[in-house]
């Protein structure tokens, strides 16, 4: 079963190198790598001989917009398989491997979607980023078993895989008209609307991998306003698309409580270091 992975970059040349490295590090490495460049030129030349190994095709999408740049990949890659990942993930070891075992024994499986951690665990606003993504599909599945997903919300292309037939069979491209960071969930839910009741959306908590959360607020609040359009454009063009059992508020609550329980452990670390400092007790202890 021949895999292709599929990467889109953009002026992250450390975070690619580092996701290319951690894909040399697999159990079972790729078929191919597809990497396409959403750039007016190509900036990563010398990177790419550096990894020939790992069999890439490099290409140039001069097309402004993360949709053309992931059409242009799929237009290109060969595989069985197609896995998608960001440019700033990291692979576990065994992610490829993963992916192989799962479509090889189920066929009904048509799309893998695995478990995103966090790959900067000491940085609070990356955590908290975690925290509320964990908590919006801990709503929804155990995120601890294998099980069938019932919604294409849950295709994120920094963690997913496709049966390549699935996705020729129902003429699937990302929509390049959408212009959010939503795109993946667009093609999610129109793909989930298209596969027969043999065709599977799976969970698999052993597809695992680590993504570098934002580690600054204004991004980190800034992705909080596309999302916040994003669910209104997919409410305007699906209507009621979510399944019913989010719980809302206890999502915002956890969220919030998690933010605001870092913030007060850290003031409180701050101020028992400062009132050593003015009283002179550094050596003292209680």
């Amino acid at each position: 079963m021949k895999i292709s992975l599929l990467i889109v970059t953009k002026n992250r040349h450390a975070s690619l190198e580092e996701c290319l490295i951690s894909i040399s590090r697999q159990e079972l490495l790729p078929n191919e790598v597809v990497l396409v460049e959403n750039n007016d030129h190509k900036n990563l030349i010398s990177l790419v001989k550096k990894y020939k190994h790992l069999n890439i095709k490099y290409v140039l999408e001069v097309k402004p917009g993360i949709s053309f740049a992931r059409n242009t990949a799929l237009s290109i890659a060969s595989g069985e398989i197609f896995a998608f990942i960001d440019d700033d993930c990291i692979l576990t070891k065994k992610w490829i491997k993963t992916i192989k075992d799962e479509f090889l024994r189920y066929e009904k499986t048509a799309v893998l979607v695995g478990s995103t951690r966090n790959f900067f665990k000491n940085n609070l606003i990356a955590k908290t980023e975690q925290k509320i993504f964990q908590n919006w599909l801990s709503s929804y599945i155990s995120t601890n078993s294998r099980q069938v997903l019932n919604s294409g919300i849950f295709v994120d292309t920094k963690n997913v895989a496709f049966r390549s037939l699935i996705l020729r069979k129902y003429k699937m491209r990302f929509d390049e008209m959408t212009s959010f960071k939503g795109e993946d969930t667009v093609f999610g839910l129109l793909l989930e609307r298209k596969l027969a009741n043999n065709e599977k959306i799976i969970y698999s908590p052993e597809m695992m991998l680590f993504h570098k959360n934002n580690r600054i607020l204004y991004s980190f609040l800034y992705k909080r306003m596309l999302e916040g359009k994003e669910q209104y454009y997919l409410k305007r063009r699906f209507g009621d698309f979510e399944p019913k059992i989010r719980n809302r508020n206890k999502i915002l609550f956890n969220a919030i409580s998690f933010t605001l329980l870092c913030y007060l452990a850290r003031l409180f670390n701050r101020f028992g270091y400062y009132f050593a400092v003015i009283s002179g007790s550094r050596n003292s202890y209680v």
